[in-house]
């Protein structure tokens, strides 16, 4: 009879202590909402903030209708405690189970590779405007080309890789049988040759480097060229104008490459998109130290790039202002690519 009291007591304890610790779990996000026990990183990307609710916005017919219901049901939820944490942990576990990558216009493909998956679209010649389009953008290109040779300066049309033109064996399954079609990148550089405009394709260079490199180009969780394969592309970009304009560009050496045990940004732009507890892998990923010979007689050319997000690792190093004397940036934030706007001009990138 003890026996059967003092079990019968342990249930009722394991019970009490199981209501205790599940109203105390409902209770925590309240008491973190409102009083911010616990300290917890932002979200990064980009996304709508939203107020707390409140009743001032209470009308008759917006209760009639639903409409404050539902506005409030929705700041409620985005104001929740440990929000931040919740998503995450259901991002996380979405990506390490099942391979989901929880960001706008992201997915994962063959060895955790993530892609932005426009440029695997752009590849594929998703996005092809037509042949007119680029034909018209030649013909205006080499009238610029030629009008600025008359005046003593020079103008190249730099291609820079895109990942999804680097890694097609890493895309995720559906894709990789689909029928490739024309891309905008193909037919551009094909224009441009006929009609004699100055081109460096660094997308060709990066194919042409992707088995002899001997670090990771395009780090695994950024969408951009790694800095390394960035310190590769101008090297390559300050060769090919020496050969175009003249002499006065330094030359750029690499003098090491440092394994920082940190990855530096943008290597980490798509994994800090998809807002996961673990931190980036890094798989190789290193930092070059960069150096310029001295220029001792004539003064440096001055330059002028107009291009997209791929110039940043440039501007991180400062690589164009020890090339140049001058070299001016004008940011390029938006491109037509089919029949919307999309960031980073994924196929043609100039």
């Amino acid at each position: 009879m003890e026996a059967e009291m003092k079990t019968g007591n342990s249930a009722e304890r394991l019970k009490s202590t199981l209501l205790g610790l599940l109203i105390v779990m409902l209770l925590l996000p309240a008491f973190q909402r409102e009083l911010h026990l616990f300290k917890e990183g932002p979200l990064t990307g980009a996304f709508v903030e939203m107020e707390k609710p409140s009743l001032k916005s209470w009308s008759v017919d917006g209760w009639m209708s639903g409409t404050f219901q539902e506005d409030f049901d929705s700041r409620l939820e985005h104001s929740i405690g440990f929000r931040n944490t919740l998503i995450r942990t259901n991002n996380q576990l979405q990506y390490s189970l099942f391979g989901l990558a929880n960001a706008e216009g992201v997915i994962a493909g063959r060895e955790g590779e993530l892609f932005e998956e426009d440029y695997i679209r752009a590849y594929m010649g998703a996005f092809f405007v037509g042949e007119t389009v680029w034909e018209q953008k030649a013909s205006k290109l080499k009238a610029i080309q030629d009008s600025l040779q008359k005046l003593g300066k020079s103008m190249a049309v730099v291609f820079a890789p895109g990942k999804g033109s680097f890694y097609p064996e890493k895309f995720p399954a559906k894709y990789r049988n689909k029928e490739r079609k024309l891309s905008n990148y193909t037919y551009f550089r094909e224009q441009l040759s006929n009609k004699g405009i100055h081109v460096l394709d660094l997308n060709a260079f990066f194919l042409h480097q992707k088995a002899e490199a001997r670090h990771p180009l395009f780090a695994q969780t950024g969408t951009h060229w790694s800095y390394y394969g960035a310190a590769l592309a101008a090297d390559t970009t300050l060769a090919y104008l020496r050969w175009l304009h003249g002499p006065h560009i330094p030359e750029m050496t690499i003098t090491e490459l440092k394994e920082t045990g940190k990855i530096r940004h943008p290597d980490d732009d798509i994994w800090l998109a998809m807002n996961l507890l673990l931190d980036p892998p890094q798989k190789g990923l290193v930092y070059p130290g960069i150096q310029f010979e001295k220029m001792e007689t004539q003064k440096k050319y001055n330059l002028l790039t107009v291009g997209d997000s791929f110039y940043f690792n440039w501007l991180s190093d400062s690589i164009m202002y020890y090339g140049f004397d001058r070299a001016d940036f004008w940011y390029q934030a938006t491109v037509l690519s089919g029949t919307k706007t999309a960031h980073n001009q994924p196929d043609c990138q100039y």
